[in-house]
């Protein structure tokens, strides 16, 4: 069932509610709520912004709902537990009742309301026991939920489309989650250069339009100032590698190349963390056990992040690494050239900087985990993004595919946690957006004056000058279709001087073309 302010759409539900639905909405009501208990059949609860009415649902329930109406609270939610009997949830703006709801979550209710959380909304997956999802205007809590749907809320809440509304699960397996979302629909503040006005919305739309019908999938955010803006098209998953599911901008993926910056941002924090500069040698950083190679010692923090290190080698893997550093590079070489090792290099170094144990076996994890570590504190935790793993979900992950799909079974582009740093990074649209967002915006993630070096430097990504009203800062990242299966990745993150953000994926061709996008977004 699907409600937008005054609009309802539903199907096969009992032809009485379906009819109290629609005398609700014709006598001007706005609906806030329905839910129907286990035991099917005509019983179902409707609440909306004047009142409520009930059908087949436990008496207490009923009574407790008709005392707090009569009592001047607002009714919210009512949630039914599958075990069935009389039990149910009640949330209104004042207060909530429960009843033969599981222990943990009632005391979790009462926690959170004692914090200063305003509930919303408590909702029940069919397998029953201990299981439920509780969401606030301040916060969540789930237990035993699906991974994916627990997933979901956390990138709609990080992504700046909260706070979390509803979540609810279907006898199927299925489930919804809503968020209150006012930055899609906001107006965002004027923007204005030689005469002309800028548009969010034309933005958006120029670049679905470039992207539509051209791959196997895409999606995008833009964000100015308070507002955001999304679309997306094509499958997270097809009938050849079930569960069959549509993409959106809250499903994890690997965006590639784009984890670079990410990289970028964690190396620069601990040089002034440690109080150490970007000309910082890195040869002081690595394995005490690596023999430092040829012209090693010259190169600096500004040149591996800058691709200008003189390396030539296709190295993520610690031993390749280590043989590629062991083997030096020529001074020739230090000029720019894009390569992959640079980025892979980093997170030793990062990891060095920070403190690495060498007694430990197996350094290759080792050092892996506590980059992987120190990406989680000082940027995901900051941006509230918890968990974020450098390998495909174990649940259901995001995969992709050839333009057209046909019978390929898709791939997640690989397991990247003992080789982090240069890719691997799984994060959604959304929380790529709020990374942004978080390296645009104060001194979140970075210093005003490290960013400025990382801008000025091109230390995680690069200035382009070829839009015509200010310049940009981009990220790309790519997977290409010949070593995947046909399965074609083009990324990227845009930091625009205007203020203007943007994410964008295309599991197909071509790459977005920004500056048409952006050129023609002005009028």
């Amino acid at each position: 069932m699907t409600f937008i302010n005054s609009t309802c759409l539903d199907r096969n539900i009992p032809d009485e509610c379906h009819e109290k639905l629609k005398s609700f909405i014709n006598g001007g009501h706005r609906i806030i709520w329905v839910a129907f208990p286990p035991g099917g059949g005509n019983s179902w609860s409707v609440i909306t912004d004047k009142t409520f009415f009930n059908r087949g649902i436990p008496d207490e329930c009923h009574q407790k709902m008709k005392g707090f109406f009569n009592a001047g609270h607002k009714l919210l939610s009512v949630a039914f537990p599958p075990a069935g009997g009389n039990s149910w949830s009640l949330i209104t703006d004042k207060t909530f009742f429960n009843r033969g709801i599981p222990d943990e979550c009632h005391q979790k209710m009462q926690e959170l309301s004692a914090a200063g959380t305003k509930l919303f909304a408590v909702g029940f997956p069919k397998a029953g026991g201990n299981r439920w999802s509780l969401v606030g205007d301040k916060a969540f809590f789930n237990r035993a939920i699906s991974g994916e749907c627990h997933r979901v809320m956390r990138a709609m809440t990080s992504s700046g489309l909260g706070p979390l509304r509803v979540t609810a699960f279907h006898p199927g397996g299925g489930f919804v989650v809503v968020t209150k979302g006012d930055a899609l629909f906001v107006n965002h503040p004027p923007l204005k250069m030689a005469n002309e006005s800028f548009s969010l919305t034309a933005f958006a739309d120029n670049i679905r339009n470039q992207l539509a019908g051209k791959g196997c999938k895409y999606a995008l955010m833009v964000r100015y100032g308070p507002a955001i803006r999304t679309a997306t098209d094509g499958p997270k998953r097809t009938t050849k590698s079930p569960p069959a599911e549509d993409f959106t901008v809250f499903d994890w993926f690997n965006p590639a190349s784009v984890a670079k910056t990410v990289t970028g941002v964690v190396l620069l924090q601990l040089l002034e963390k440690k109080n150490l500069t970007i000309a910082e040698k890195i040869y002081k950083h690595l394995p005490s056990s690596w023999t430092i190679g040829p012209s090693l010692n010259t190169i600096t923090v500004t040149e591996l992040l800058n691709h200008t290190s003189g390396f030539r080698s296709g190295a993520t893997a610690y031993d390749d690494l280590r043989t590629m550093v062991e083997a030096g590079i020529k001074l020739a070489d230090k000029v720019p050239k894009y390569q992959n090792c640079n980025y892979a290099l980093a997170r030793i170094v990062a990891a060095y900087i920070n403190g690495n144990d060498e007694s430990k076996p197996d350094q290759a994890k080792v050092t892996s985990e506590n980059f992987i570590g120190l990406a989680q504190k000082n940027v995901f935790d900051r941006l509230a993004i918890p968990g974020v793993q450098w390998k495909p979900d174990a649940d259901a992950p995001t995969l992709f595919y050839p333009t057209p799909p046909g019978n390929s079974t898709g791939t997640a582009y690989g397991d990247w946690s003992l080789k982090p740093g240069s890719a691997g990074s799984h994060l959604s649209i959304g929380e790529l957006s709020e990374f942004v967002n978080g390296l645009a915006s104060g001194n979140l993630l970075l210093s005003s004056t490290m960013r400025t070096q990382m801008d000025a430097n091109g230390l995680g990504w690069g200035k382009v000058e070829d839009v015509e009203k200010g310049w940009y800062y981009r990220k790309r990242g790519y997977f290409p279709p010949g070593q995947n299966g046909g399965a074609e990745l083009n990324s990227g993150i845009w930091k625009f001087s205007t203020g203007v953000q943007a994410v964008v994926l295309h599991n197909g061709s071509p790459e977005v073309n920004m500056p048409i996008a952006y050129n023609d977004a002005w009028s």
